[in-house]
């Protein structure tokens, strides 16, 4: 890999590697944006998302840092209850369900 600097490169070859099938390469990308911007909700979405092909609880770390930096993300909420309710964790997964559909209900971030 290259040694991208800036947030638009490091996004745009976390996607590449991503599309070769290549998920730890864009997740090690995903890592450095975080470390350039680390209170940008967007990277940890990503990762969760690459990370939830194989482990839902890493997943679940990511959606929930995310949430934290941006407690009005609808997508955050439910990609969390995604990833949660593949662990059978019905319970959570019900209710971020319940708070995203509350968020999008009343205008907030979609």
């Amino acid at each position: 890999m290259n040694e991208p600097k800036t947030i638009s490169e490091l996004m745009t070859l976390a996607m590449e590697e991503a599309k070769k099938g290549n998920i730890n390469n864009a997740i090690i990308c995903l890592n450095e944006a975080i470390e350039i911007e680390p209170h940008d909700a967007r990277f940890y979405i990503s990762r969760g998302t690459f990370k939830g092909k194989e482990n839902y609880a890493d997943a679940i770390e990511d959606y929930t840092k995310a949430i934290e930096i941006d407690p009005n993300n609808v997508f955050a909420y439910r990609l969390r209850a995604d990833s949660k309710g593949k662990l059978g964790d019905n319970e959570g997964a019900d209710e971020d369900y319940k708070k995203a559909d509350k968020l999008k209900k009343y205008g907030e971030k979609v």
